[in-house]
């Protein structure tokens, strides 16, 4: 299911909540990936859970890519 090329084609979309988020400056990435864990679990991420995605995003060379990758 993740892998279907109808969800991929939602993840990369755009106008879609990783290229949103990507382009929002002004808001840290914490609160961004509050978001995400808000819209995907319906919880707050585990100080892990940040640590991990924080790590990510720091890395990437396309923020929208990284922000794909989380969701």
């Amino acid at each position: 299911m993740l892998n279907s090329a109808d969800v991929q084609g939602k993840l990369a979309a755009g106008g879609g909540r990783a290229a949103v988020l990507a382009a929002d400056k002004s808001r840290p990435e914490s609160e961004k990936i509050r978001e995400i864990y808000h819209f995907v679990y319906s919880r707050d991420p585990q100080p892990d859970e940040t640590g991990i995605a924080l790590g990510h995003l720091s890395k990437a060379k396309d923020p929208k890519v990284a922000y794909e990758d989380i969701i």
